[in-house]
């Protein structure tokens, strides 16, 4: 989904979880997609337990020459409706906040970015820059 930001003119995109390649999605002892209002796609994919992560994505979009942010917009725990407040499940998660995670952009001209974080704000859509 591509559109411009009102405020600053920017060109935006999202790219759903469906798109992109990620470790063992296919596999529903450790993956399925839920359905939620918190997603402009409406569905999210709900990782259950996994030994690594890895995701990969392709984008074939003709930017203009300019500066560019890239977020990864992540959630840890499973949310849910109680008495019509959201409610987050924490208790299962584990190690995200022990070891960084690794997010890491390759343009088709070889350009690389990279950063490492702490995974550790269970409960909250969080965006990783």
């Amino acid at each position: 989904e591509i559109w411009l930001d009102k405020r600053t003119g920017g060109v935006c995109m999202a790219i759903s979880s469906k798109a992109l390649r990620i470790t063992g999605i296919d596999d529903r002892r450790y993956w399925n997609h839920i359905s939620t209002e918190e997603s402009r796609f409406h569905t999210v994919a709900y990782l259950h337990q996994i030994w690594w992560l890895e995701v990969e994505g392709d984008i074939d979009f003709q930017f203009p020459q300019g500066t560019y942010s890239v977020f990864f917009r992540l959630h840890l725990g499973r949310s849910s409706k109680k008495l019509g407040r959201r409610v987050c499940k924490t208790e299962h998660i584990h190690g995200w906040d022990i070891k960084p995670a690794k997010f890491q952009l390759t343009t088709s001209d070889g350009q690389r970015a990279v950063s490492h974080t702490h995974l550790d704000s269970p409960g909250h859509w969080i965006l990783y820059h």
